[in-house]
């Protein structure tokens, strides 16, 4: 049946998911939300080639081609994975940590995982992960380092890889631990050499949320309105973008 439209996406404004699903495509494409013009200074870099042509190819995926599920826009994770999981859509970038739920819901022996497609750059995926807080004015700051280091040792990250449903820990941040020898599933693989090969982590800048979220609004405006102008969002949003970064003393 003609039923099953091609991606699955969560393009919602909140939390910025539309930013954060589009990165993959955009820095695949050579692209970037911001550029590092110095030691820690950053110029804004929508309206590049690079970005505007990732922009461009995605928004036709919506607009033109009609290879995103409808209502894209308003849905974040958990309706798109409702989505994908009804058969709605047949493809879905996303991380390691849904197999668990597709395993009971889909069964393992109805989805596959395999490495996202090489883009105009290369096949950069977004890469993100887990953090221990250490909780500030603490009496015992020795017993909160102590459990940090455990954390990311050996034993720590491969106990915290040992849940059934769910786990603590996705892929070892311990370069010492085989994630083969702790997962023997072949799909666990899959995912630590893509992290290894072609992950990538949004810039370390003192507050990464409102660009963002800043970009997330304007990705969601042109794939929902398929008539705006294009490069007059990407302009405005470059305008934002740079005032974001002269905010937090970064701009170059």
């Amino acid at each position: 049946k003609q039923d099953t439209y091609g991606l699955a996406a969560p393009l919602s404004t909140k939390r910025g998911y539309a930013s954060w699903y589009f990165s993959n495509f955009l820095w695949a494409a050579g692209g970037d939300f911001i550029t590092e013009t110095g030691r820690g200074t950053y110029k804004p870099s929508m309206t590049s080639k690079e970005s505007t042509e990732a922009m461009r190819w995605f928004r036709a995926l919506g607009c033109e081609r009609k290879v995103v599920q409808p209502g894209a826009v308003t849905m974040d994770t958990p309706p798109t994975n409702e989505t994908f999981e009804a058969g709605r859509a047949g493809m879905f970038v996303v991380g390691p940590y849904l197999m668990p739920r597709f395993d009971k819901s889909l069964g393992k022996e109805r989805y596959e995982v395999v490495p996202m497609p090489k883009g105009p750059k290369d096949a950069t995926v977004l890469a993100e992960g887990g953090s221990v807080y250490l909780m500030a004015g603490s009496e015992n700051r020795a017993g909160q380092d102590a459990f940090a280091g455990y954390a990311i040792s050996a034993e720590g990250q491969k106990l915290g890889m040992e849940g059934a449903d769910g786990s603590t820990v996705q892929l070892p941040v311990n370069k010492t631990v085989d994630v083969t020898e702790v997962r023997p599933d072949p799909r666990w693989k899959t995912y630590a050499d893509v992290y290894r090969s072609s992950g990538r982590y949004a810039p370390s800048i003192p507050n990464w949320t409102p660009v963002r979220q800043t970009t997330a609004e304007t990705v969601n405006a042109l794939m929902a309105d398929c008539s705006l102008d294009l490069g007059e969002k990407l302009r405005e949003l470059d305008t934002k973008l740079a005032g974001i970064l002269q905010e937090q003393g970064i701009a170059g």
